[in-house]
């Protein structure tokens, strides 16, 4: 007879999901409230579609495996049909306009806010359950529609509280680069290695693009990436249309909708501090072929104390060292690590064993003998970051071999370090004072 007790189940929160608060959901209903008003002033209509769509409608096509995974969480149905929850609200809108055709206005346009979820490895900021909200226009490819959704953004971007300069929206035309790459004599099946190496146009600039679409690019962790392979003609050709005012863009299929639709917005004052065009934009490179924009934040994001918590900016390399090759002059510097390539590490903080400069230091309200020097030890002696996010290059670093981190001060790798978990102790702290030490505690 077995003896072993029964294991009760260990209340624990799913990877890539989280729980939310009454003032969370207040916050954000209170924001949806407002973007609906918004664009139901356009003339937008609400639309709901059910959590799970047959798999196929959702693009998912996956006959070699038992169960669909690749992005979806998916179940068989009774009737041995796959189902799997929406991933987006663009693939159920297409499956509803498909059923619905002939009874929609045209065009037809909706908006419509839901929760949606991906079967991917979650990251910093990136959850695996999330709300997304819509609008779309569907039967019209008048360049009118794509301007109207741009100064609808713009409106409910204001609405929700952000001032003008708070934002930019960007906005470029697919149909516009393939007819770049078209002029430039680029192989249909090099396209989308092309479109891939100048949406890095705003990280790598100039020089990691022509890398990029040449041989190729080491970055600085050593990483190597194949370039598209073109030749030198091609590349100083796609450059020049890319980054110059050339007279023969205007040669190009695209240029005529991104000028309807940049005149459209200046006629109803949305100038191009709020949107403007910008090449670099390269989204979706599977579904995009027309007008493609996206809204970028200016501003850091900060909590309740009025520390920053989010910078939002684009990586400049060519700023490196403090100033850059046009002359523009660096006014502060952020030391940050690519979330995507980070390794994790732990981390130990060792600061100051005692909170007092004389640990047998008693003040003047206390006789001695009431107090030693343990009342003076510093509980912020040692702190332990088990989640933090280090350099790649460090993942093999030897035990015992030394680094500085930025602001921080100089780190010794422990021998507690293992395959995949290394370990840094930190040996000398940057310059401090007792003061701040004393004000640290203050605070406790």
């Amino acid at each position: 007879m077995s003896t072993a007790k029964p294991q009760r189940p260990k209340a624990r929160l799913p990877r890539g999901f989280r729980d939310r608060t009454a003032a969370e959901i207040a916050a954000e209903r209170a924001c949806l409230d407002t973007i609906r008003k918004v664009y139901e002033s356009y003339g937008f209509e609400p639309l709901e579609t059910p959590a799970f769509e047959y798999t196929d409608a959702l693009g998912k096509f996956l006959p070699d495996v038992d169960r669909p995974n690749e992005g979806v969480f998916s179940l068989r149905d009774d009737d041995e049909q796959w189902l799997s929850l929406r991933y987006d609200l663009t693939a159920p809108l297409a499956r509803y306009v498909a059923e619905h055709f002939q009874d929609l206005p045209k065009p037809f346009r909706r908006y419509q806010v839901g929760q949606v979820w991906r079967n991917e490895k979650p990251g910093p900021g990136r959850y695996r359950e999330f709300t997304q909200f819509d609008a779309d226009t569907v039967g019209s490819n008048s360049p009118s529609a794509d301007a109207e959704l741009l100064m609808m953004v713009c409106d409910a971007l204001e609405a929700v509280g952000l001032k003008r300069g708070e934002y930019a929206v960007k906005i470029n035309s697919r149909k516009f680069l393939n007819g770049i790459l078209q002029l430039a004599g680029v192989e249909a099946g090099r396209g989308g290695a092309v479109l891939r190496a100048l949406d890095k146009f705003d990280r790598l600039r100039e020089a990691g693009v022509r890398a990029l679409l040449g041989e190729g690019r080491k970055d600085e962790s050593g990483d190597f990436t194949k370039g598209a392979g073109l030749t030198s003609d091609q590349i100083a050709q796609i450059m020049r249309l890319f980054t110059d005012d050339a007279d023969d863009l205007t040669t190009i299929e695209g240029f005529n909708d991104l000028k309807v639709i940049r005149g459209i917005l200046a006629d109803a004052g949305y100038g191009s501090d709020r949107i403007s065009i910008d090449l670099s934009i390269i989204r979706g490179l599977d579904y995009y072929t027309g007008p493609v924009f996206e809204v970028q934040l200016t501003f850091p994001v900060k909590n309740d104390d009025g520390e920053v918590l989010e910078v939002h900016c684009t990586y400049d390399p060519a700023t490196r060292g403090g100033n850059a090759p046009d002359g523009r002059k660096v006014k502060s510097t952020i030391h940050w690590v690519s979330a995507a390539h980070a390794i994790d590490a732990e981390v130990r903080i060792y600061d100051k064993l005692f909170t007092k400069e004389n640990p047998n230091e008693v003040s003047e309200s206390e006789r001695p003998g009431e107090r030693d020097f343990t009342d003076n030890l510093n509980p912020l002696s040692l702190e332990v970051i088990t989640d933090a996010k280090l350099e790649p290059s460090l993942a093999n670093a030897p035990v015992e071999s030394r680094y500085q981190f930025e602001r921080l001060g100089y780190f010794c790798v422990d021998p507690d370090s293992k395959p995949g978990k290394i370990v840094f102790n930190r040996t000398v702290a940057l310059k401090d004072t007792w003061a701040k030490l004393e004000k640290k505690q203050g605070k406790l």
